[in-house]
């Protein structure tokens, strides 16, 4: 039996000043968590390698060259075996698809950690996820693909249903159900948590 994988998905908005507050939520109701996947640290290259999560380790990271902000993180538990997916490393693209991700051995998930800007491409977007996702599959792995997408799932248009055929052609599907982002007066869903239908999430849930 495939030993269960829990993940945190989550737009951080500036990692080095949110130190605190990650200490304390990973030691109260989220000290399980397997792994974890943040966009948006804001950090360059440079000092990428430098912020440290007590019990994880850093697996992999993206950090932009040309433009500000952005940028994906994924730390793991550092008892979990991972491996790292070198062929994978050129295919993100600043603001279009900003990628991390990395596999679990032992339960053979490849978790990958999606972002797009809000002024992005999205037809390079979808271009590279279904590479991914073919990549991921013809290794006949698990996906578990955590997004911030930057696309509102609640509002149907032409480029939600771009994504959701492309999702039915890799019998995938998005298993967050519930708004992620809510203000007085909007709410949005635009962070996700994608795999597929033969391997469901057991829960999802959005935490406040």
């Amino acid at each position: 039996m495939k030993p269960n994988v829990s993940v945190l998905n989550q737009n951080i908005r500036i990692i080095g000043n949110k130190q605190i507050e990650n200490d304390l939520v990973l030691k109260s109701d989220l000290k399980n968590i397997d792994a974890l996947c943040f966009t948006e640290h804001w950090l360059k290259e440079d000092y990428s390698k430098l912020f440290k999560i007590d019990q994880y380790k850093l697996v992999s990271y993206f950090s932009r060259k040309y433009h500000n902000h952005g940028g994906s993180y994924m730390y793991v538990k550092k008892r979990i075996c991972t491996k790292d997916l070198n062929c994978f490393q050129d295919i993100s693209e600043e603001k279009d698809f900003e990628v991390s991700m990395t596999e679990l051995v032992d339960s053979g998930y490849i978790i990958v950690r999606i972002s797009s800007s809000h002024d992005s491409n999205f037809w390079i977007f979808l271009k590279n996820l279904e590479l991914i996702t073919q990549k991921i599959q013809s290794r006949n792995k698990k996906p578990l693909l955590c997004g911030d997408l930057n696309l509102n799932c609640m509002v149907y248009n032409r480029k939600l249903q771009e994504l959701q055929n492309l999702l039915e052609i890799y019998d995938m599907m998005n298993t967050v159900r519930s708004p992620t982002r809510i203000r007085p007066s909007t709410e949005s869903q635009i962070d996700v948590i994608i795999t597929n239908n033969d391997n469901p999430v057991s829960s999802t849930s959005v935490v406040d």
